[in-house]
């Protein structure tokens, strides 16, 4: 089950159990049993929404959850729809009950959104004969603009490592195929071709629409100068390199690309995976 999904449904089934348990237990209305609760769920969605963002979608998703589950059991407790009428027998104000179909609605189809945008559709191709997934997780690399002084930072650290003028080669022994290792170097040297030792050298192995398969490998030194470590992709086709090193307090990023493919012996046209530019 997505855990968006399974979120909400505990969240609801806590208010219910909540609910009646104050109204039940403790003796109180169901009005004032709704409002209490309603309340606890605020107090308990808005610190863990922000210890686990998610983003705002998904926020209003749990407030509203809860909300409609408290307000659903103070009319069900109240006499389910009667409780609409007043005691001069004249409807409710048609408002409350517009605004509540109209929350309950737009839960229901953010809720869709957002299980599509985490989950993906997944589909056969039949011009392929494969199957496609709609999945993105809308991640964004290297979104510096976005904030100026983390980009002004950015630049400036940048311009500290041009001036360094440490050479960094990096690459694989041979040609990389996924489910395998596949053995990653790293040479490092100075601007005046000296091996630099005792580096923390880290790369991280992205995917833009798969970003649970993002992996970060600290390779080690194997001799003065040069890193290496085995990696295995569970996935054919581009992944992204995001290589940082450290050397005392300096500091050295670059970011590049590499393909991986099939592995031998296993037919599987890799051409076909690639989008043409």
């Amino acid at each position: 089950m997505n855990e968006t999904v399974a979120i909400m449904l505990l969240g609801v089934a806590s208010v219910l159990v909540a609910c009646l348990i104050l109204h039940k237990v403790f003796r109180f209305t169901p009005m004032q049993a709704g409002s209490i609760t309603a309340l606890m769920g605020i107090a308990v969605v808005v610190p863990f929404s922000i210890l686990r963002w998610r983003g705002g979608d998904v926020f209003t998703l749990y407030i509203t959850c809860n909300l409609m589950a408290s307000f659903a059991y103070y009319l069900i407790s109240s006499g389910g729809m009667k409780s609409l009428r007043g005691k001069d027998g004249k409807r409710m104000h048609w408002a409350p009950i517009t605004v509540l179909g109209f929350f309950l609605v737009l839960t229901i189809q953010n809720g869709a959104f957002v299980v599509m945008a985490e989950k993906g559709l997944i589909f056969k191709s039949n011009a392929e004969d494969s199957f496609v997934s709609t999945r993105f997780p809308g991640e964004v690399p290297n979104a510096y603009q976005k904030q100026e002084a983390y980009y002004n930072a950015y630049q400036k650290r940048l311009a500290e490592q041009d001036a360094r003028g440490w050479q960094v080669k990096f690459g694989f022994t041979e040609k990389p195929y996924a489910n395998q290792d596949n053995f990653f170097m790293v040479e490092l040297l100075d601007k005046d071709n000296v091996p630099l030792e005792n580096a923390d050298v880290i790369a991280k192995f992205t995917r833009s629409a798969e970003q649970e398969l993002n992996r970060s490998y600290t390779l080690e030194m194997v001799e003065p100068g040069l890193y290496s470590i085995p990696i295995s992709f569970e996935r054919v086709g581009p992944w992204g390199l995001e290589l940082d090193i450290e050397r005392g307090e300096e500091t050295h990023e670059l970011v590049g690309r590499t393909l991986v493919n099939c592995t031998p012996g296993v037919e599987c046209d890799l051409e076909s995976r690639l989008r043409v530019h």
